[in-house]
């Protein structure tokens, strides 16, 4: 997954990306919290809902460029950062993981095939790799 961000990232400001992770990490306990288990979707889009308003405010202020990356990128970001969290156990596991992968945002493969679903359990790893 790594791999895939990279391209995604790569044009984009540090500061705006670590505050879009600093944002997921606010926001996506305090929806999970709210909306509970079993909602991946709903709760997907409630946090890319707050992120992009606190985004919004922060270009208004001039904090960060008026310019913001795409709604896509936004929501890769968003995907990526919940999986992890996920995975080290920070939001809940297990179907979760799938239902937010699952949103119908695409897939992070560029080939746009089915992925598999893999569950971790914690202190195991995995590692993907781009060919």
């Amino acid at each position: 997954m790594a791999g895939a961000l990279i391209p995604l990232i790569a044009g984009m400001a540090p500061d705006l990306l670590k505050l879009i992770v600093g944002l997921v990490h606010t926001k996506a306990p305090a929806v999970e919290q709210q909306l509970g288990p079993g909602t991946g979707p709903v709760k997907f889009a409630a946090v890319f809902a707050d992120v992009l308003g606190a985004l919004g405010t922060a270009a208004s202020a001039g904090v960060i460029d008026k310019t913001l990356p795409s709604d896509e990128k936004i929501k890769t970001i968003i995907q990526s950062v919940v999986t992890s969290m996920q995975l080290s156990g920070v939001l809940g596991t297990g179907s979760a993981a799938a239902a937010v992968i699952g949103t119908g945002l695409g897939t992070i493969s560029s080939m746009g095939t089915p992925q598999p679903t893999i569950t971790l359990s914690p202190g195991q790893i995995l590692t993907v790799s781009v060919r």
